[in-house]
């Protein structure tokens, strides 16, 4: 039986009469799918973007290199890296193989002059090279010497490398040398 609402003056549903309550409503269950796709997508993009590598592999991004201003002045040329007499120097990788030649070209290496020779100091001096001798001034006085050859006393040449360069030993201080360069030691 129905009765009437006196404010509104429509029939109100008696709920005592057999009247069903419509199905809940789906929100909640929607709402609840929806968060969980956004929690599994925003996992995904960490695991894959954001996330260490654990295989010891960079696959962040790549930051290129800082290019000096047009105007700069250029940084200082520090002396050469002692080369360890065991060590044999190889030919350029990219250069093309030269066949039946068995002398390796080594690149040219530069070395700044040192300044005059200090208390204590010992000067040398690459004058020239052949394929078996090195020409070697110290201290003003020329010196030419086969390699494994000791001369002035205190030096040996253990390497020539190319044609315009060789290694000189000075007690246990590996010194490389190109025609031309000009090097001051401490005894």
């Amino acid at each position: 039986m129905a009765r009437n609402n006196v404010a509104l003056a429509e029939p109100v549903a008696d709920f005592a009469s057999g009247y069903e309550e419509p199905e809940r409503s789906r929100r909640p269950l929607i709402i609840a799918a929806v968060g969980a796709v956004v929690v599994a997508a925003l996992a995904g993009v960490y695991f894959l973007f954001l996330a260490p590598s654990s295989s010891g592999e960079d696959l962040g991004l790549v930051v290129p290199a800082r290019q000096p201003a047009a105007n700069a002045a250029p940084a200082p040329v520090q002396d050469a890296v002692a080369v360890d007499p065991g060590v044999t120097i190889g030919r350029n990788p990219f250069a093309p193989v030269k066949a039946g030649s068995s002398q390796v070209d080594a690149p040219t290496i530069s070395v700044p002059a040192a300044p005059p020779a200090a208390s204590g100091g010992v000067t040398l001096e690459m004058v020239s090279l052949d394929p078996t001798s090195a020409t070697v001034k110290v201290d003003g006085t020329s010196y030419t010497a086969k390699v494994g050859e000791t001369f002035a006393s205190d030096f040996k040449v253990y390497g020539i490398f190319g044609t315009q360069c060789a290694g000189v030993l000075f007690g246990t201080q590996s010194v490389p040398l190109c025609v031309g360069d000009v090097r001051t030691l401490t005894k």
